[in-house]
């Protein structure tokens, strides 16, 4: 207590030694409310907190110059039980708030539901929003305002758009708190810090700073008492703060994951990740025969891949047909629990990630493969959701491009337009797509003359074959710029970020589309980019290894996708050369197509969402099946 005030330490003194009890309220209070909804922890923290303060008084028997008292025996009682009086009663507080805002079924919600949904609060706390246009902004920006609609009330925690430019954009302030309305939904800003270079250090700074602030920021809405927090990882420093508000709150808690940030970031997935070996796929994850409902169908999650509900078949109107263009040892999609190893700093924050993930109402990921990893970190199966990003298939449809990015950028109709669109970092591996360029540009020199490309089937001789357009913003964008003017690359160009509503037509310029990812990286993160890709009919090519969540499309869905060796620019080379006469005639992949209409849809996957949120909160009739 040397903190007080001298005087004020005295008058405790001479007024029965409450000193003794402030102590030890302030000794108690910090993990006694932190711990508000885990009372069996909390309960041993507290008894090994009195037992330390009791040993102290005790000692005092063996100091001659100190008095035993048993007033500040039982004052260090008093202390910790008020504490623990507290807690229950904030507790008890939180689960009445709760039940007092249920109503019956049919009043002011939908039919078929036990719930209220104009009476439902939810909270979504995360590192992105809009109007960020790629990545996790983008979903959670469409998921308020789709909530919204629903007639649910929803509120947003989050930071300044900044990604992926790594600029707070202009008109978001970084140092002060802010409001806005987007769409009806209002948000919340929180300032924090923003690295113009990202490395290891910083960005665990940038993380860090938004852990502080929105935690800072989530107690603005403890009286708005919402029903649900959910939480989306990244950024894994947010979920300890937003899971002491939602307990305090007496809300549930949800997090959502869309990488797994541990694994991507500090290499860590071939140490923490899931192993292929054998038939023990669903033995290892403990998700076996277990059915959920997405997209308007079952999912068997032991024959699911990606967000597929069939596991098999690929359809029918096939016009692609999809190929292992590359050697690889295919696995048969098994995957065993992993031991963690590496240093024990790495142990422990996995083990700690694990207990922290443990303590959720309800998790929730992409694919099949991230939530096999969820529940190798023991959380148990009935809490494990599929949620697999969604598209606009509306939105995002074939057709004929009303911006023709081919002529504007200069691109033959005889050239294969190779498009790479998303964020350009680090652990996408793009530096092998100049290599591939370089190798393509090199072999193309035996056009030289009109004769020869008329002997080829062309027009003229033009140029390269193909032409490799790289599209949006990143830290990686700047380096990979350099390196391709100083290769002297002629086949390659970058852009920035299109408008949103420009990216269909982006994507349907484009012959063939890049989807690439650094080997092991594939059941770490899924690209969303993706979805787009599928619902506009492109021709994907996917760097993976067949074992992979992403690998395992090429089996599950033939004609969907073509599947090859990552980080192998040899192998992309010649599959390029080898498909581009397919690539540049099938303008529209009806497999592709076919498989976001039935599983990507938008209403269909956050409406699930939408059940999920209500059933503990009341009884909740399953909705019908749509019929596709």
């Amino acid at each position: 207590m040397s903190w007080l005030p001298i005087e004020v330490a005295a008058w405790l003194d001479r007024h029965w030694d409450l000193r003794t009890l402030l102590m030890a309220f302030g000794a108690a209070a910090v993990p006694g409310l932190l711990l508000i909804g885990w009372a069996g922890l909390r309960r041993l923290l507290l008894g090994l907190i009195l037992f330390v303060l009791l040993s102290g008084e005790v000692w005092q028997l063996w100091v001659p110059t100190r008095t035993f008292s048993w007033i500040d025996i039982g004052f260090s009682v008093l202390g910790v039980g008020v504490v623990e009086f507290f807690s229950l009663a904030l507790f008890q507080f939180g689960k009445w708030g709760t039940e007092k805002r249920r109503v019956p079924s049919g009043v002011g919600g939908i039919e078929g539901s036990g719930e209220s949904l104009l009476d439902m609060k939810v909270l979504i706390y995360g590192l992105n929003y809009a109007p960020e246009l790629t990545g996790i902004g983008r979903y959670t920006g469409e998921m308020g305002p789709w909530l919204k609609q629903q007639g649910v009330d929803v509120r947003v925690v989050t930071t300044p758009p900044y990604y992926p430019h790594w600029k707070i954009a202009d008109g978001y302030s970084k140092f002060r708190f802010t409001k806005e309305e987007i769409e009806g939904v209002p948000v919340w800003r929180c300032p924090f810090y923003v690295p113009a270079k990202p490395t290891t250090v910083t960005r665990l700074i940038h993380l860090g700073s938004f852990a502080v602030t929105g935690f800072l920021g989530l107690w603005r809405h403890l009286l708005w008492r919402p029903d649900w927090v959910f939480m989306v990882e990244p950024a894994s420093m947010t979920v300890p703060g937003g899971l002491i508000f939602a307990k305090v709150a007496g809300a549930k808690s949800w997090l959502h994951v869309q990488d797994f940030e541990m694994e991507a970031m500090l290499g860590l997935s071939k140490e923490l990740g899931s192993q292929t070996q054998g038939n023990k796929t669903q033995e290892a994850r403990g998700v076996a025969k277990k059915e959920v409902v997405v997209g308007g169908g079952l999912v068997d999650l032991g024959s699911a891949s990606f967000s597929s509900p069939e596991g098999q078949g690929g359809g029918d109107g096939s016009v692609g047909r999809t190929e292992v263009c590359g050697p690889g040892d295919g696995g048969d999609g098994g995957v065993e629990r992993a031991e963690a190893r590496g240093p024990l700093g790495l142990r422990l924050a996995a083990g700690l990630e694990a207990w922290l993930k443990r303590r959720f109402d309800r998790t929730s990921s992409i694919s099949q493969v991230m939530m096999g990893k969820l529940a190798e970190r023991g959380i148990p199966e009935e809490k494990i959701s599929f949620f697999p990003n969604w598209v606009d298939i509306d939105f995002m449809s074939p057709g004929k491009p009303k911006r023709d990015f081919r002529e504007e950028w200069g691109i033959g109709e005889e050239e294969c337009f190779v498009l790479y669109s998303g964020n350009i970092g680090r652990k996408q591996g793009l530096e092998m797509v100049l290599e591939v360029a370089e190798r393509v540009q090199n072999s193309e020199s035996r056009v030289q003359t009109a004769s020869e490309a008329g002997a080829l089937g062309r027009a003229e001789a033009r140029g390269p074959m193909f032409q490799f357009v790289i599209v949006g913003e990143g830290a990686a964008k700047e380096g990979l710029m350099a390196e391709a003017e100083a290769r002297g690359l002629q086949n390659i160009q970058f852009h920035p970020l299109q408008p949103y509503e420009d990216l269909p037509d982006l994507l349907r310029s484009a012959d063939a589309h890049l989807v690439v990812q650094k080997r092991g990286a594939a059941d770490a993160v899924l690209p969303s980019k993706l979805t787009s890709i599928l619902s506009v009919g492109g021709n994907a090519v996917i760097t993976a290894e067949p074992e992979t969540e992403l690998g395992r499309l090429e089996v599950t869905h033939p004609g969907m996708v073509t599947l090859i060796e990552p980080e192998n620019a040899g192998v992309l080379a010649d599959c390029l050369r080898e498909k581009e006469a397919f690539f540049r005639e099938v303008k529209l992949n009806q497999q592709a197509r076919a498989y976001a209409e039935r599983f990507l849809e938008r209403d269909a996957i956050l409406g699930q969402v939408r059940v999920e949120m209500l059933r503990p909160l009341g009884e909740v009739e399953e909705p019908a099946m749509a019929s596709q």
